[in-house]
């Protein structure tokens, strides 16, 4: 029988006993002495079908710590391991620092790229009950579907190149002239003021005495009973027509001033 030649502390073995050898080796049985589950698992044993489980919950501090990642200390340059969906399935490694980053800053306030990881707004808020948008405040101040501070200054103002309404006549109805514009007018005043806040000097309306005469353009608080804000663009359709009723009797005049003239020259 042919025999193998010593190869490291094989020795020499005949051929069937190396297959036996290796049978032992790779079998159910092994030659391992004992596996002993660490921290976060359960399971072992000395021989035969060895399993090892995680353990996902428990009373014991450090399973707990193990398995639900508090008290662990990760680096961007820690790795964990993904399915790859579009490669067969094959699994990949990744670092820590390639994950979707977690949100910042406080509760409500928007999220935005600074500089490839996430940063918090603290001046825009998002309202998730109205779906509101607030610049500059937060909370209830947020009341409508973008709030700005009551600041005289930059901070609560908007800038545009122009501002949009909708206008259209395919959107309105019983639509009518505006009647007596001059009489709405002569019942509204416009006034110089100073800002309580900050003393800055402006001119305006006083939003309560508008709502006596056009309620519909102007914002009341429910508690309060004060008036929050008014509609100044709809003050201007009114302003329209009453410079239009107001040519109709300066073109009267004129009228009625030629025909005075002429009167006295014939009897001159």
């Amino acid at each position: 029988m042919a025999r193998i030649g010593r190869v490291g502390a094989v020795g020499d073995y005949s051929r069937a006993r190396l297959v036996q050898i290796i049978e032992e080796v790779g079998g159910v049985e092994g030659n391992i002495t004992a596996v002993t589950a660490g921290d976060g698992m359960s399971g072992g044993g000395s021989q035969g079908a060895v399993t090892l489980n995680i353990d996902y919950a428990g009373s014991d501090s450090v399973i707990k710590a193990a398995t639900n990642g508090t008290g662990i200390t990760v680096n961007n340059s820690d790795l964990i391991l993904v399915a790859d969906a579009d490669d067969s399935d094959n699994v990949k490694y990744i670092n820590i620092s390639q994950l979707p980053n977690a949100v910042a800053g406080s509760d409500t306030q928007v999220q935005f790229n600074d500089e490839g990881t996430m940063g918090a707004a603290s001046n825009l808020s998002y309202a998730d009950s109205t779906g509101y948008l607030g610049v500059g405040t937060t909370g209830n101040n947020i009341t409508h579907a973008i709030t700005l501070p009551d600041t005289a200054g930059a901070a609560g103002r908007v800038k545009a190149n122009a501002y949009l309404t909708y206008s259209s006549i395919q959107y309105k109805d019983n639509i009518n002239t505006i009647k007596e514009p001059l009489k709405i007018i002569s019942e509204i005043r416009g006034v110089t003021f100073n800002w309580k806040k900050d003393q800055v000097k402006d001119f305006g309306f006083i939003a309560e005495e508008i709502g006596k005469r056009l309620p519909n353009i102007v914002d009341w608080e429910e508690k309060s009973g004060f008036a929050s804000s008014m509609d100044y663009t709809r003050i201007i359709p009114i302003l329209v027509e009453g410079i239009k009723d107001q040519q109709l009797q300066i073109d009267a005049l004129k009228s009625e001033i030629i025909s005075l003239n002429a009167t006295l020259k014939a009897n001159s």
